[in-house]
């Protein structure tokens, strides 16, 4: 969505369509690859959007960028399932971040809890077990 927030006329036009997809003012977030608690938020607001990104590329004007940038509806739903794989980090951290002092004794058992509902979800979302189990190593790695 970088081409939407890289020009004014089509930012204007997809503000538009945002207001009237969901009733209030919400933007685009961008994606920064360090911060999983902002891929779910950038993530989630796509997901919220989903209808005013439809309806921006039904029109003359953007019509022609949709065969390159218009999400199918399969890929939707897998970003809908990667949601649920990046919400469950983003529960950890906010669970972690809400200590003023987070304490060993906390961080552990919700590391292991982290893990354990990533080890859940590894099983009902079977179209992107690579994704889980890319996440679920690299919180390993981290931990030893």
């Amino acid at each position: 969505m970088n081409m939407i927030l890289g020009s004014e006329l089509w930012w204007s036009h997809f503000a538009g369509c945002a207001h009237q997809a969901v009733k209030k003012d919400l933007q685009l977030i961008l994606d920064i690859d360090i911060h999983w608690s902002l891929t779910y938020a950038m993530v989630n607001c796509a997901s919220i959007l989903h209808l005013a990104i439809s309806s921006f590329f039904t029109y003359n004007d953007f019509r022609n960028l949709a065969p390159t940038y218009l999400l199918s509806d399969k890929d939707w739903s897998l970003l809908d399932k990667m949601k649920d794989a990046l919400e469950i980090p983003h529960l950890f951290q906010q669970c972690l971040s809400a200590e003023k002092t987070p304490t060993l004794c906390d961080a552990i058992p919700a590391f292991e809890a982290m893990l354990g509902k990533w080890s859940e979800l590894h099983h009902s979302h079977w179209d992107i077990p690579s994704a889980i189990t890319a996440g679920m190593e690299l919180e390993a790695q981290r931990l030893h």
